[in-house]
């Protein structure tokens, strides 16, 4: 239980900070024991590197779908395409930022929201360690063959499947160290 500084952004992210006091579990000098406990809080006013990058590329989509609108006046159809190529890839760029931003704020784990939006808050999923309801879709069967018509189809599978060549002691010769031992063949 060493105690760390934690600076947390305006946008909620956080990271670990400074190292503040050992605890008295950890008795070498330098090393701290696996528990980190916050000595102290740091407010910045500012979003994190990743909000920034966000918005970056949301302003870049912006320009470039302002850029799209005038390629469609003037009908030049590749650069257009070029644009709309370049606008897929931003916006899959900020939905990867958006899972990496809800990882770091829920220390790790990634919480999706009914709403797909990473910076709502997770109390509609009931906490951290909620257990997600399994899909009804996974519990029922999904074919409709009969049981008795499925079993032969597995059986005639089973008496087609080729003969396993992996067998260790197929593969060793009547000499080999494994294969004789105490006077007797094993294979």
């Amino acid at each position: 239980m060493c105690y760390f500084d934690q600076v947390v952004w305006a946008c909620g992210n956080w990271r670990w900070s400074k190292f503040r006091e050992q605890c008295n579990k950890e008795y070498r000098i330098g090393e701290t024991c696996g528990l980190k406990l916050v000595y102290g809080r740091q407010d910045e006013a500012k979003d994190c590197k990743i909000c920034d990058q966000v918005t970056k590329k949301e302003n870049w989509i912006r320009r470039t779908t302002e850029r799209m609108a005038r390629l469609r006046e003037w009908k030049h159809l590749a650069s257009l395409e070029r644009c709309e190529e370049e606008v897929t890839s931003l916006k899959g760029e900020i939905l990867r930022l958006h899972e990496q931003h809800s990882a770091n704020m829920s220390g790790g784990a990634a919480f999706r929201s009914e709403s797909g939006n990473p910076f709502e808050f997770h109390t509609s999923l009931g906490g951290p360690f909620s257990r997600p309801a399994i899909p009804v879709g996974l519990t029922e069967r999904q074919d409709d063959l009969p049981s008795t018509m499925l079993f032969e189809i597995y059986a005639a599978r089973r008496q087609t499947r080729p003969k396993d060549n992996n067998n260790h002691l197929l593969r060793l010769s009547k000499t080999s160290a494994g294969v004789k031992k105490h006077g007797k063949t094993l294979a």
